[in-house]
């Protein structure tokens, strides 16, 4: 087995960080804590404190809902085009389906009225989007 690059882990790394988003709830918890908590600082204390409230409140949340389809989107379009790229020679069959279900979650957060039914496609993300990259991810650097 040879030694992967980060060229090779980065479909991986990009499930990784959107399986993270889906969780919007440890998001929204665990927003800003390490400047807020651990470090105290200072110069961020005031605006993060600011965000996180807004995060909180059901009236200022969506307010961020758009800006995180936004983002949720751009990773999962991401991930379509490193797997396409990556792994399509080695399984055709496994990219497809991961694509396919990669439009679907597009489909259903660009519907999502709140975070609730974005952190719903968590599950379907997980196990059939990011576990599959990771098995395609393992086979391409044997």
């Amino acid at each position: 087995m040879r030694e992967p690059t980060i060229a090779d882990i980065t479909p991986l790394a990009f499930c990784i960080q959107t399986d993270d988003l889906f969780d919007f709830k440890n998001f929204q918890s665990s927003f800003g804590d390490y400047l807020l908590l651990r470090e105290r600082d200072q110069e961020f204390e005031e605006f993060l404190i600011g965000i996180k409230r807004r995060l909180s409140l059901g009236a200022t949340q969506q307010e961020f809902l758009e800006g995180y389809k936004a983002v949720l989107i751009r990773n999962l379009d991401k991930i379509m085009s490193l797997v396409e790229g990556r792994y399509s020679s080695m399984d055709k069959k496994t990219v497809d389906t991961i694509n396919t279900t990669i439009k679907q979650l597009i489909r259903k957060i660009l519907v999502a009225e709140d975070f609730q039914k974005i952190q719903e496609l968590e599950t379907t993300f997980r196990r059939n989007v990011m576990l599959q990259v990771y098995s395609l991810f393992l086979k391409s650097i044997k």
